[in-house]
Order: structure tokens, then C-alpha cells, then sequence
């Protein structure tokens, strides 16, 4: 690598300012907000055919097992004869996104919006010297459910990895800050199906090698037995090689 190139390459920022808003269960939270007689009832939203799946189910309805991408007819089963199922009204979450965007574009434009329910945002220019990142995680929190109505989940780390595990620590409708001294403590215990890249073809892979948590990515001894695509993912997320480690 050229010494140009090492001069520019990325270094992690010194504060957890990078932002990731999720809603929670989007779909199913609009038709609950829009239709007040769903409240409190399991919900379920997507295609209601013989080979319809799962979109989007309420809290509700995972506390009897049912969840996105499962086929409607076994989640129709899990769920009692009260449960709401619907079909997507995508004009309907449309509105509501924009409204939970809006939010974030407040406090900054640095705003990458990666489905209709969730978006990064670096929140760095936002938070001065002495600004309590706590207290501006939650106050983005709090606005984007004023705008839209909608709970939702905000976490903040030092990179979207981090950010992005932190808001789905702080589901439902929480705020999760992850800090420099945290992350090995909120990282390592981690399954490794928690990391981006890492499918169920890789997980199960990597649980053949004894990898089965985030720590065991760094602390294991690799052989070129070991070298598939499954390594190579623990090598690109967890970097490599780790203190203590060997490849022979």
C-alpha cells in the first residue's frame, strides 16, 4: 500500500456519534396508530395468499411466536382467532417514514436512509464538546415519535455496526449509546450471526470451527483448513489477525 494511501485511510471517530433510527415494527405500528381498535391485539401485515409471508408482525403477535418473513399460514396458526391480519398499504408507511425522518434532518444532513424504516445518521457536527449524547439520542428519539406518533429505537456508536446492534438492543422504543470504553463489553458476547455478512450458511460454518460468539472470531487458531468465506467474514468484521492468534 503506498504511503498516500495509508495517510487516508478511515479512523474511527473518538465519541459514539454515528445514529441508527429504527422503527419498531413499522408496518404493524402504522396500522395500530391509523386504527386504535388494533391496539393491544397481535397484528400481522403482508400477503395473505396460500404463499403469502410475513412482513411486519406487532409485538403482540412475536409474544405468540410469529415473526417477518415467516410464511402467513404457520403465523396465522401460532396467533389466536383475535389477531388482525392485513395487507401492506405502502402509501400509508410512505407518509409515516418521512414524518420519522424529518427527525433526524433536524438535527443534521448527513442522513443515509437504508430502508423505509431505518436510517443512519452522523450526528458529529450535532454534538458539541460538551453535549451529553445520551440526552441528544433520546431527544431525537422523543421527536421522531411527536412527528410520527410511532415509537422507534435509536442507537449510537462509533460505527453503523455498533449503532446498528445498539438500536436493536434498545427495541422497543429505547435509546442504546454504545461509548469507546463500552464496546468490548457490548460487542464480544455477541452471537456472530449479530454481525453484518454473516448468514445462516456462514453461521453454521463458523459453528463447525467453534465460532459461535464474536469474541471466539478474534480468539481463535485458524488453519488453512479453516480458510472458506465464513473466515474471511470474521477476518473483514472483527479484524485480523487478533493478539494472540495464528494462521499456518
Amino acid at each position: 500500500m503506498s504511503p498516500d494511501r495509508v495517510l487516508r485511510a478511515p479512523v474511527l471517530r473518538a465519541r459514539a456519534t454515528v445514529a441508527h433510527l429504527d422503527a419498531d415494527a413499522f408496518f404493524a405500528s402504522v396500522e395500530q396508530h391509523q386504527r386504535p381498535s388494533l391496539r393491544g391485539r397481535p397484528v400481522l401485515v403482508g400477503g395473505v395468499g396460500p404463499r403469502g409471508v410475513v412482513a411486519t408482525a406487532s409485538y403482540e403477535a412475536r409474544a405468540h411466536g410469529a415473526r417477518s418473513a415467516m410464511p402467513m399460514e404457520l403465523a396465522r396458526r401460532l396467533c389466536p382467532p383475535s389477531t388482525a391480519v392485513l395487507v401492506p398499504r405502502f402509501d400509508a408507511y410512505a407518509a409515516y417514514s418521512a414524518r420519522i425522518m424529518a427527525a433526524l434532518h433536524e438535527v443534521t444532513d448527513l442522513v443515509e436512509q437504508i430502508s423505509i424504516d431505518e436510517a443512519f445518521a452522523d450526528l458529529d457536527a450535532a454534538a458539541g464538546p460538551g453535549t451529553d449524547l445520551e440526552e441528544l439520542a433520546q431527544g431525537v428519539r422523543a421527536r421522531a415519535r411527536e412527528l410520527s406518533g410511532l415509537p422507534v429505537s435509536l442507537g449510537l456508536g462509533r460505527s453503523k455496526l455498533v449503532a446498528k446492534l445498539a438500536s436493536e438492543a434498545a427495541k422497543p422504543g429505547g435509546v442504546r449509546v454504545v461509548r469507546p470504553e463500552d464496546e468490548d463489553v457490548f460487542l464480544l458476547a455477541m452471537p456472530v450471526r449479530a454481525l453484518w455478512g454473516v448468514g445462516p450458511v456462514s453461521a453454521a460454518r463458523l459453528d463447525e470451527l467453534g465460532v459461535r460468539t464474536v469474541a471466539t472470531c478474534g480468539a481463535s487458531r485458524w488453519t488453512r483448513s479453516s480458510w472458506s468465506p465464513a473466515r474471511r467474514v470474521a477476518r473483514t468484521c472483527i479484524g485480523w489477525p487478533a493478539a494472540g492468534t495464528t494462521a499456518r
